[in-house]
């Protein structure tokens, strides 16, 4: 099972915090729109999982808006961040280092499960072990919310990355592992384009042609990439 590695995240957020590290390009330093949204319409409900937390945004969020919140990550410099964003907050939320492809000692504890960005860290076994785990650490009747990266363009630019996912992959994984996938749609997300291509270099596995075009041609400081927003629930 490929992934990025736990030292992959683990030294980006260590070093985040010295002067002169680099900046986590999705630290917005607050919840991301899509999660607002979810809370707002009423969508989330029950004792909440933020499955790959890192900072903490949106499970502290979520916690302010009155909601039992879990989040867990597996870099201990992320969770260490997250509980002081909390307590600066003035919140409560339970935050962990766990592997999200095994999840020992959560089992049936989630209602809701919100996934922002780590699907698509997975290759197929990965995706298969990640869909059992959550199965097992959710109540029948959950709901899974995912945003991962897609198969497409970038302003025209062959998506360069590597883990973008394919909707049918996607439904296939997750009903093989106990969920029915009840709608997958695909948007964009903003990042920051320096940032977000420095992140990525380091691992990735495709042609770097792709990354210097990106980084070359694209004039908007931001990059609108592809990403499949998926609601599954659990049987």
């Amino acid at each position: 099972m490929s992934a990025p590695t736990q030292n992959t995240f683990e030294d980006l957020y260590r070093e985040s915090v010295h002067e002169g590290g680099p900046t986590v390009p999705w630290d917005s330093k607050d919840a991301k729109p899509r999660i607002k949204e979810l809370a707002l319409l009423g969508a989330v409900r029950g004792d909440v999982l933020d499955i790959g937390c890192g900072l903490g945004d949106n499970a502290i969020y979520l916690a302010q808006q009155g909601f039992n919140v879990t989040g867990l990550d597996f870099a201990p410099s992320a969770i260490e961040q997250a509980k002081g964003r909390a307590a600066a907050a003035g919140v409560a939320v339970d935050f962990h280092v766990a592997d999200a492809t095994k999840l020992d000692g959560w089992d049936g504890k989630f209602d809701t499960v919100i996934d922002s960005g780590v699907y698509h860290c997975f290759d197929d076994e990965g995706h298969a072990k990640y869909a059992s785990a959550l199965h097992r650490a959710t109540r029948p009747g959950a709901r899974w919310y995912i945003w991962c990266f897609a198969q497409g363009g970038v302003h025209g630019v062959p998506t360069p990355f590597q883990n973008g996912m394919r909707a049918e992959e996607i439904e296939r994984a997750l009903h093989t592992n106990g969920w029915s996938v009840r709608q997958i749609n695909l948007t964009t997300m903003n990042a920051p384009k320096t940032e977000f291509l420095n992140t990525i270099r380091g691992s990735y596995r495709g042609d770097p042609a792709l990354l210097d075009r990106l980084e070359r041609d694209v004039n908007d400081p931001l990059l609108h990439i592809p990403v499949y927003t998926v609601i599954a629930e659990r049987a």
